[in-house]
């Protein structure tokens, strides 16, 4: 911002020209000069700042007129929230400088942007919590089963977590742990604009059914496994029956579920995803169906200790028994009649 365009442009001009005449035309001493130039310099940023501050409000005002008539929805309260934070650092810009400024000024200035920013708090959980509670309302119409945690954090079906922000972003993680993120959605976006609920109901429906749907059957996901972890044991130079780390599994698990078309030409439009979620919940299925026999092995694991939880050195495992899922942090194949570790 220049001087030209300052709050009170006469006056900065004035300014500006008496220093000017005073260095060229007056004979005067050098140091006067040059605190006349520091007072100019001085009074030109407060200047700038007021001007920004002005604008601030004047904007904030023409806001508040515009939405006093219609109410304010939740895009416009995010929007004041910004623009108060804004003006708010301007003020405190001009009081941290040394300006002849009207301190009771600055505090009826303070005094009113946090009684708006308090009005605009409890306008802004109204409205948070009404959405949270019919969108929890529309799961529930889908036959999800849901659990309260907190105002505004649920348990879905004893496999997600949801939850919602104040900023008015909602998350949903696999795994009550939030063990990995499925999903982030917010309730403004600049390409579908603002989303009703049943959007965002529509979506964590898709999500669920690709989770839960029959991708292989489970005598190929066990046989898929059982050669990945070979894989890794010859990585390792172990014996059939040690155990490995499941996470370390789980790479050479997704490159032999690929389909002939990506071993043909293995580039990134052929790779077919295989996310964390899907390994965990084809393990869950396994285990659930108790179909752990391949050949003469039988599929066994260990519970993650707490460096394994701390390292994230473990996959989560729904369980339907607790409810809470299951940690597993090592995986075998021990041959039958040899004993297993399987828990």
């Amino acid at each position: 911002m220049t001087c030209n365009n300052v709050l009170f442009p006469e006056l900065s001009m004035f300014l500006n020209r008496m220093v000017r005449i005073m260095i060229e035309e007056i004979e005067i001493e050098k140091g006067m000069v040059e605190n006349l130039k520091s007072l100019f310099k001085g009074i030109e940023k407060f200047l700038k700042h007021a001007e920004e501050l002005a604008d601030l409000l004047k904007k904030l005002i023409n806001y508040l007129d515009r939405k006093s008539s219609k109410g304010l929805k939740f895009e416009g309260i995010i929007y004041l929230e910004q623009l108060l934070e804004d003006f708010l650092k301007k003020v405190n810009k001009i009081r941290d400088e040394p300006y002849p400024f009207n301190e009771e000024f600055i505090g009826k200035i303070e005094s009113l942007v946090q009684k708006l920013n308090t009005k605009i708090s409890e306008r802004k959980n109204h409205y948070l919590k009404g959405f949270f509670k019919n969108l929890c309302m529309d799961l529930e119409k889908y036959g999800f089963k849901i659990r309260f945690k907190h105002e505004y954090l649920i348990e879905i079906e004893n496999l997600y977590v949801l939850e919602l922000d104040r900023s008015g972003k909602l998350k949903l993680w696999y795994g009550l742990n939030k063990y990995c993120t499925l999903q982030q959605y917010t309730l403004k976006s600049k390409k579908l604009g603002y989303k009703s609920i049943h959007e965002f109901v529509d979506e964590i429906v898709k999500i669920h059914k690709e989770l839960t749907s029959q991708r292989y059957k489970t005598k190929d996901i066990l046989s898929n496994l059982f050669n990945a972890y070979r894989f890794v044991l010859l990585k390792e130079n172990k014996e059939m029956g040690e155990d490995v780390p499941i996470i370390d599994v789980y790479p050479y698990y997704v490159m032999l579920i690929q389909d002939e078309k990506f071993r043909r030409n293995p580039s990134k439009k052929n790779f077919q995803e295989y996310s964390l979620a899907f390994f965990s919940y084809d393990i869950y299925r396994l285990i659930k169906e108790n179909a752990l026999q391949i050949s003469d092995y039988k599929f066994s694991y260990k519970i993650a200790l707490r460096q394994d939880i701390i390292e994230k050195k473990y996959i989560w495992i729904p369980d339907d028994n607790t409810g809470d899922g299951i940690y597993i942090s090592r995986i075998a194949f021990v041959k039958r009649g040899e004993g297993d570790e399987h828990k």
